[in-house]
């Protein structure tokens, strides 16, 4: 049984030598951190040869969202994001380039690191500062930190709107007592 190791970038800089450069930097990034995987996953395998058989790894492809201007867009909606998401499945591996790229808002991350874990998908991040396993446990202390915030972020969104409303019928009230 082979899972497949799936890459995703996406890079949305206006100018075309960035953008080049961003891949470049991405791409790297992607194919160290699989190489890595693969090792890993070689090295379990004949560790545990004697005990049970474990899923072997392959690098599938990687797929990449280049110069789309809708920085807000959700992977969902984006096209490589789509194709990416029919391809991948259960004991699948997806390496993200870069968090920031991919998701617009950390309330985006959560929603679908949630599905992706209930499909048995591993997310792992490859940006330089940020190289992790997020199903480990120092993923899901991120994953609950952004659950929090994004939590906090709908409160206050929320509590503003309602401001604004209170602000608007007592100026409403205002005018018709005069």
């Amino acid at each position: 049984m082979m899972h497949k190791i799936y890459g995703y970038i996406r890079a949305i800089h206006a100018q075309c030598k960035d953008r080049e450069k961003d891949l470049l930097i991405q791409t790297r990034a992607i194919r160290s951190y699989s190489r890595k995987l693969l090792v890993q996953s070689d090295a379990k395998i004949l560790a545990s040869a004697t005990k049970y058989i474990l899923p072997r790894l392959e690098i599938a492809k990687i797929y990449s969202d280049v110069g789309i201007p809708r920085a807000g867009e959700n992977i969902r909606k984006l096209p490589a994001g789509q194709k990416l998401l029919m391809k991948i499945g259960a004991g699948d591996h997806l390496v993200i380039g870069h968090f920031a790229r991919v998701f617009a808002k950390p309330g985006d991350f959560v929603r679908n690191m949630r599905i992706w874990q209930t499909q048995e998908i591993t997310v792992h991040l490859a940006q330089k500062n940020l190289r992790m396993n997020m199903n480990s446990a120092a993923g899901q202390l991120i994953l609950k930190f952004l659950q929090e915030q994004d939590e906090g972020a709908v409160l206050a969104r929320r509590e503003s709107y309602r401001a604004k409303r209170g602000r608007a019928v007592y100026s409403k009230r205002a005018c018709l007592t005069e």
